[in-house]
């Protein structure tokens, strides 16, 4: 799941499951906390956290459209 995100590939994906212990929290987790980790940087932190607010809108939409059918 996590290497599905901007940025990140397996070695990214390691480092951040060991600083923030599961996918609910670095999904959690602001931009800034995120750049704390080894190897992730402000601009992939800033992309993770874009492509994390995005997929939570478009799950919201589409959870309205189904909703009012």
């Amino acid at each position: 799941m996590l290497q599905g995100l901007p940025g990140v590939g397996p070695e990214r994906a390691r480092r951040l499951l060991a600083r923030f212990g599961n996918l609910e929290a670095v999904m959690h987790a602001e931009a800034d906390e995120l750049a704390s980790v080894s190897g992730i940087g402000q601009a992939t932190a800033e992309a993770i956290r874009w492509a994390v607010k995005e997929a939570g809108a478009e799950y919201t939409r589409l959870g309205e459209n189904i909703f009012s059918l």
